[in-house]
């Protein structure tokens, strides 16, 4: 029986004012009996107003110290209500909260979702016509809006620059915050210049929010954001019970084919043709499922495969055109689709809690890529299975992806190139390490661990590099 995670209920929770340099006061006490001052914002009502009747665990922590800090980095897993982090003060304190976020489906969901509570809420994207970003930004100038969402290469514009410098912004959020670090798994140039616009609102409090990122990449993000090395960071922990994680070394294409088709029949409960039930159940549990693939030809190709079996399914990755894109995550998001098959393009900010496997044709980048892939599976607290197929030939497809770099004709930093390489060697090592724990025959182990260190040095040679002293291996 898996032990059961304990909620703070709002009626356990207030707000007692608690001193500090600026002469300000704000503190979320636990099982406080006294009242919120009068001029405290009113966090626990607000809480209500957005439909919640309880914290989920972290959640009164990491509003406490956004507001006693005024500077937060924040690392939780998916599925932890990390948006509720900055939604909750936006809503209560005075002024307009600007949301940084690449994701533009779903900016746009959770405005409706904000509105739909009585709070109003806008986004600012390049996928607006020029009218109604107009409209828009002139409503944000006149202090309509308690939530602006807005995609980070809207940064630039002068018009929202100079409307943010002259109204009051009590809290910026950045989220996905792992994307402006090089040194990550989704970089991403745009978010650069998210450090500037918090430059020019100094008296903003400052939310990083993130599912994933390493000592390192969160070095990154402070510093990339410019905010002092001292800053609060809040690191959640990352186990999900209900998560069954399985890795299958399949070299043999039909192989590999059935095992993916019996792990979708498995974890949706029905065969390819069946349709999912009006009403989920034990025996019959309706969902969805998410096919990540490495490269987009090898995604469209099992898109074409899949289909032809019965399943609903649709491919998406960036070589798409917007509208397709935009089709498919609309589909996906209606429970039209039993299966999306993609490259790492889909997925960040999905809002579904019903994915019952996440299938990973080749492994991702990184652990903490993986992670976060396979964490979108499961996130209503149901069973769910995560399946990673490996096979020799990922490390030298692996290496290629890498030195491509982000698409550009400039060359990536070689320092980078050998990090993310080696994070890959890390996320190798682990399924390796839990491929060989099944495994009881000592040659085989063996056999596998020359297969691939073989594998690892071949690929640093024909890349003209050193063979790295940590080449992935199972345990003997």
């Amino acid at each position: 029986m898996r032990a059961r995670t304990p909620t703070l209920s709002a009626r356990d929770l207030s707000w007692r004012p608690r001193a500090r340099r600026d002469g300000s006061a704000c503190r979320l006490r636990r099982g406080a009996s006294e009242l919120a001052p009068a001029d405290a914002p009113d966090f626990l009502g607000a809480l209500q107003r957005l439909g919640y009747h309880a914290f989920r665990p972290g959640q009164a922590e990491a509003i406490e110290v956004l507001m006693q800090r005024r500077r937060l980095l924040l690392v939780a897993p998916t599925g932890g209500g990390k948006s509720l982090t900055f939604q909750l003060p936006a809503s209560a304190l005075p002024g307009t909260t600007i949301v940084l976020s690449p994701l533009i489906a779903l900016m746009a969901d959770q405005v409706r979702a904000l509105e739909a509570r009585g709070v109003t809420a806008t986004f600012l994207a390049s996928t607006l016509p020029g009218p109604e970003i107009s409209a828009r930004l002139g409503a944000m100038a006149r202090g309509h809006y308690k939530l602006v969402y807005v995609a980070p290469e809207r940064l630039g514009a002068p018009a929202f620059r100079d409307i943010c410098r002259r109204i009051a912004v009590p809290l910026i959020a950045v989220d996905e915050a792992h994307c402006i670090s090089e040194w990550g798994h989704d970089f991403r140039p745009e978010y650069l210049q998210i450090g500037e616009l918090l430059a020019d609102l100094p008296r903003a409090r400052v939310l990083a929010c993130t599912a994933t990122a390493t000592p390192v990449v969160r070095d990154e993000i402070l510093s990339r954001l410019g905010l002092p090395a001292d800053t609060p960071q809040i690191v959640r922990g990352f186990a999900r019970p209900n998560l069954a994680l399985h890795v299958a070394e399949e070299e043999d294409r039909r192989s590999r084919e059935k095992l993916v088709d019996r792990t979708l029949e498995v974890a949706l409960g029905r065969g390819p043709g069946s349709r999912p039930p009006a009403h989920a159940s034990q025996d019959m549990p309706a969902g969805t499922a998410i096919v990540y693939a490495p490269t987009r030809k090898v995604t469209e190709q099992e898109s074409v495969r899949l289909v032809a079996r019965g399943w609903r399914a649709e491919a998406y990755h960036a070589g798409l055109e917007g509208p397709q894109r935009e089709k498919v995550q609309a589909r996906f998001s209606r429970g039209e689709l039993d299966v999306v098959v993609a490259t790492n393009a889909f997925g960040m900010g999905i809002d579904r809690g019903d994915v019952r496997a996440v299938i990973h044709l080749a492994p991702p980048g990184s652990i903490e890529a993986y992670y976060q892939e396979v964490g979108r599976a499961g996130r209503d607290g149901q069973d769910a299975m995560g399946l990673l197929l490996i096979a020799p030939g990922d490390l030298p497809l692996r290496r290629r992806l890498i030195e491509r770099g982000g698409g550009d004709d400039s060359p990536p930093d070689p320092a980078v190139v050998e990090h993310k390489w080696n994070t890959f060697l890390e996320l190798m090592r682990w399924a390796e390490g839990a491929r060989a724990a099944t495994t009881r025959s000592s040659a085989t182990s063996a056999t596998r661990a020359r297969r691939w260190a073989a594998a690892a040095a071949a690929t640093c040679a024909a890349s003209s590099r050193p063979t790295p002293t940590t080449t992935p291996r199972p345990p003997p």
